[in-house]
């Protein structure tokens, strides 16, 4: 059974392939790409519920954190981590 995990995404390192994130006992953790989140907010074509795969990570402005999900890149708060 996947668990969506309440950890919040704190950075990507320099490697477009790793993330650190904070879980809600305050353990730090990185997890590698790909991996899976669950959406919990919909964005077309996405629904609340769906699973799908991080393929990579990146950072810009405004969004700090982006995930590329089938090659669109995608703010991470649109998403909860999946393990």
């Amino acid at each position: 059974m996947d668990i969506p995990v309440t950890s919040q995404p704190i950075g990507v390192i320099p490697d477009p392939y790793h993330v650190w994130f904070v879980s809600s006992r305050g353990v730090l953790f990185r997890v590698t790409c790909p991996f899976r989140v669950v959406c919990i907010r919909a964005y077309i074509p996405y629904r609340v519920g769906d699973l799908v795969i991080v393929e990579q990570v990146e950072s810009s402005l405004p969004y700090p954190i982006l995930y590329r999900i089938n090659q669109v890149y995608i703010p991470h708060s649109y998403f909860h981590l999946l393990l």
